[in-house]
């Protein structure tokens, strides 16, 4: 369970225990099986008085630990995931201005071409390896049509809709 401030929590049947992750802040989790999971979010990568600078950053989980995954410098944040066995494992984010989409690799994170002019893009939901949305703060939906992604419809005013499977 992602908390605020970006700090982890676990349930091991009991009781819920903090988990931390190498440098990530999380912003969200998704675990496949309890030996594979993601979390995106962003790192600190320089701090002077009382402004820091981040980066977009994610971590995979293993089983037994976090492995941290870099992104590009130009990544400002990671702030949504989409992982199954079926789609793939995707995260949406943005860089200073544009929103960003990324699809992992097996061994890194790809970036996924997105239209011009979208702002920062805040949750993913994929609903088959050719079907898929994602969010954009500024009121962007966008649509993957297995090939690429496009705007289905802009301006919607919300600030952020969460999504789920369903």
């Amino acid at each position: 369970m992602a908390e605020e401030f970006g700090s982890l929590k676990r349930y091991n049947g009991t009781s819920w225990t903090y988990q931390f992750t190498n440098r990530v802040q999380a912003e969200d989790i998704m675990f496949l099986s309890p030996q594979e999971g993601w979390v995106v979010g962003r790192e600190i990568i320089d701090c002077y008085q009382d402004h820091c600078s981040y980066r977009g950053a994610s971590e995979y989980w293993t089983g037994t630990g976090w492995v941290y995954v870099g992104m590009p410098m130009s990544v400002n944040t990671l702030s949504g995931l989409w992982a199954s066995p079926t789609t793939g494992t995707w995260a949406v984010g943005s860089s200073i201005v544009n929103g960003l989409i990324f699809r992992w690799a097996g061994t890194e994170w790809q970036s996924v071409p997105v239209p011009a002019d979208v702002g920062p893009l805040v949750d993913i939901e994929m609903v088959s390896p050719t079907f898929g949305w994602a969010i954009g703060l500024n009121g962007e939906l966008l649509y993957w049509d297995g090939i690429k992604w496009q705007v289905w419809a802009a301006n919607i005013r919300t600030v952020h809709i969460p999504m789920t499977a369903g």
